[in-house]
């Protein structure tokens, strides 16, 4: 009896020690489809179906809503890989694409360690667009999807100033949606600290996109910081 106890112990224990493996989501290659998660990693359609990527032509939509009422989706990317400029992901905020955009990625796009975060106050959805043509495939995209309780108004306009982007050319751009005019200063810093630039900026709400002007830069890390009210963000890119 003592043996079997003993065993049953043991198991137990090794059960609690089995890490929780996350799942995937993946967009649909057409029409629209809709997944309640949380803790999960979002990829391109072919991944869900044989392990990586995606097609040519494609063009569908994931709705992703948390699993818990009052909590509100985020989705932080880790990797992002198109084969050219007619391959785009558009993230929006709430259950539809008729929600604030929050960012796009295409072709020459970089991750960002910024999570994009869902400010719906009706539902905490965040809605990925993808559409693909005929000229080649890639490897897509790799996100982590988590939940959180609601953020306060200033963090929702931190969050988002949400991406740092930049396309085939090597131009870099600031990619962001205002919920209420606002006014910010946009500097750039070299590695060592050093301030290059400095630019303010006055703008209404709604979605912008700002040049980060790298014309004059010698080739190396630099890294630009958005300071106003309620926002203060820094992102790395490279000249």
């Amino acid at each position: 009896m003592r043996v079997k106890i003993l065993i049953s112990i043991f198991i137990t224990t090794l059960l609690l020690k089995v890490p929780n493996v996350l799942g995937q989501v993946c967009t649909p290659v057409s029409g629209v489809a809709s997944v309640n998660v949380c803790s999960d990693i979002f990829y391109p359609s072919q991944t869900c179906i044989f392990g990586g990527g995606y097609t040519n032509n494609e063009n569908g939509t994931l709705i992703v809503c948390p699993n818990v009422a009052g909590e509100y989706v985020s989705m932080t990317f880790q990797s992002v890989s198109f084969a050219d400029a007619g391959d785009i992901l558009r993230i929006y905020s709430g259950n539809n694409t008729s929600g604030p955009l929050l960012a796009t990625f295409s072709y020459g796009s970089a991750s960002s360690a910024v999570p994009l975060i869902s400010t719906n106050l009706g539902n905490g959805c965040l809605t990925a667009s993808f559409v693909s043509n005929s000229s080649g495939v890639a490897s897509g995209w790799v996100a982590i999807l988590d939940c959180s309780v609601t953020p306060s108004t200033n963090d929702i306009e931190a969050v988002l100033i949400s991406l740092l982007s930049s396309d085939a050319l090597g131009n870099h751009f600031l990619d962001f949606n205002l919920l209420s005019p606002s006014s910010f200063t946009l500097n750039i810093f070299s590695v060592e600290g050093k301030k290059i630039s400095e630019k303010n900026y006055s703008l209404g709400s709604g979605n912008h996109q700002i040049p980060v002007y790298t014309g004059d830069l010698e080739p190396g890390i630099y890294f630009c910081r958005v300071i106003g009210e309620g926002i203060d963000k820094s992102f790395k890119f490279i000249k």
